[in-house]
């Protein structure tokens, strides 16, 4: 193999390890936007006016077994980056958005009609 050849390879090495951080962010966001349909869902049904807060979901998840098991194993600050990660996203015709931040009880959430 040529010298031309190799440096050939080389940059085509360098372009595919360059697209990886953009590969893992996808399937990441892909893993994030499963995990937040249910709850989404089940957040809906649960908060009528569609505004909670993290403590607040975490609060009703103790009488509300669809909601806890739609929360999963997820802590309540895993809940709050999910849902950072996910605002402004349609999710099964709903996206969330943060609206407003307390001190005591963390963000204010809405979930919104798309």
């Amino acid at each position: 193999m040529n010298d031309e050849a190799l440096l050939a390879l080389f940059r085509e090495v360098l372009d595919g390890q360059r697209k990886i951080p953009d590969l893992l962010h996808a399937l990441s966001l892909r893993a994030d936007l499963r995990a937040a349909a249910n709850l989404i869902h089940e957040i809906a049904v649960t908060f009528s006016d569609n505004v909670f807060t993290v403590f607040d979901l975490a609060r009703r998840a103790e009488d509300a077994p669809d909601l806890r098991a739609a929360m999963g194993d997820l802590t309540p600050r895993q809940i709050g980056k999910l849902l950072s990660r996910i605002k402004g996203r349609a999710i099964d015709g709903l996206s969330v958005h943060r609206v407003d931040l307390q001190a005591k009880e963390g963000c204010v959430w809405q979930l919104v009609r798309v």
